[in-house]
């Protein structure tokens, strides 16, 4: 039987490493399937007849040979929302190693256009499992089966460790509040700076201006006023202890969307 949760995990291999194979949709639990049709008839309704059960499996299908993911729970929390909730699998020794909660939601745009959103709530892996790419290659692989199916956006909150990475994959900060929240951050850390004699007056002017005019979190997470060595410059130390509610835009002519998909394209080859 397959263990519930992540309490307990016995077995850990040594050298799981994610490869690439014939995608394979979500399974349906066994909550799922013995109500499938109440389930089938709340996705159409949420979708308003354009998805069914079988898209969901689909988009949160595995690439990664040797993990499973199988939904676990649907509700739908009104007209505008459903829940859907996800267990992960290491297939080899049936054990869960992770879990994922996922809410799609609604929301009209400035012209009253309809737009879905998903908003990824949680997601949890067991830290026998972690930095062996499972993780990025199945967010990579679900982010694709989102805009396959007309999901506008990804909405998220960064935490402390992810703050700068989330930038670099083309989330941007979710309102203006953020941006504003980011920048204070920043300013108050020049002055430190200035008043530790780390930096002078001129310095701190010029690094305040430019900053001053960003919009954006990946022009955060670029920033090199320094020219300090790439990955001990201001932006990524100052960034990563700031967490901010990010929102990535699936459209390839989102400037956030090509960003991502272009630090995605030089992952997967080592650079």
């Amino acid at each position: 039987k397959r263990a519930v949760g992540l309490i307990n995990i016995s077995i850990k291999p040594k050298n799981v490493e994610p490869q690439k194979l014939k995608k394979k949709p979500a399974k349906l639990g066994n909550a799922i399937l013995t109500s499938k049709n109440m389930y089938n008839k709340d996705v159409q309704t949420f979708s308003e007849g354009n998805w069914n059960l079988e898209t969901i499996q689909n988009m949160f299908s595995s690439n990664i040979d040797n993990i499973d993911i199988e939904m676990s729970f649907l509700t739908q929390q009104d007209r505008g929302s459903i829940g859907v909730s996800f267990e992960i699998y290491y297939n080899a020794n049936e054990e869960a190693i992770g879990h994922m909660d996922r809410i799609f939601k609604k929301e009209l745009d400035n012209s009253g256009v309809q737009r879905i959103i998903i908003e990824h709530a949680k997601f949890d892996l067991d830290v026998a499992y972690q930095g062996k790419g499972i993780s990025s290659k199945l967010l990579d692989n679900m982010e694709d089966e989102y805009k396959k199916n007309g999901v506008y956006a990804i909405d998220l909150d960064t935490d402390m460790v992810g703050c700068y990475a989330w930038a670099l994959q083309g989330y941007d900060f979710a309102s203006k509040y953020n941006l504003d929240r980011i920048k204070n951050h920043f300013v108050k850390t020049l002055r430190v700076k200035l008043s530790k004699n780390v930096i002078n007056q001129v310095q701190f002017e010029k690094m305040v201006n430019e900053m001053g005019n960003f919009k954006h979190s990946w022009e955060f997470a670029f920033w090199n006023p320094t020219k300090s060595q790439w990955g001990k410059h201001i932006g990524k130390a100052w960034l990563l202890n700031t967490p901010w509610r990010g929102r990535k835009i699936l459209d390839d002519n989102n400037e956030g969307y090509r960003i991502g998909k272009l630090y995605r394209e030089r992952k997967n080859v080592g650079t």
